[in-house]
């Protein structure tokens, strides 16, 4: 993972993912349902954190693939390519968007 990925706001990915992992380990705690309340808020934020995760990296590995596709391109100099990673771009672009918000 590039280092802008690690570094804070929302693509700190790898602090998502101790604090998800954290989570997980005081879910198996033996005392850990005795306070219910705490116990489902615990499990849905953990949820939510490896959801978040997920979804990032999914969209990197879009990005990488788009990057794939116009060096293709432009080493084929192929004109369906072009408009191919452009329409990619675009709905990159969208799921980044949404994933900001």
């Amino acid at each position: 993972m590039s280092e802008s990925w690690k570094r804070g706001g929302y693509f700190d990915l790898d602090r998502k993912l101790t604090q998800a992992a954290s989570l997980r380990l005081e879910m198996n705690e033996p005392t850990f349902w005795d306070d219910r309340e705490r116990a489902v808020e615990v499990s849905q934020t953990a949820e939510s954190l490896e959801q978040e995760v997920s979804s990032w990296k999914n969209l990197l590995d879009d990005v990488r693939q788009l990057e794939e596709l116009i060096a293709l391109s432009s080493e084929q100099k192929d004109m369906s390519l072009e408009e191919e990673s452009n329409k990619q771009f675009t709905l990159l672009q969208k799921k980044f968007q949404e994933l900001e918000f």
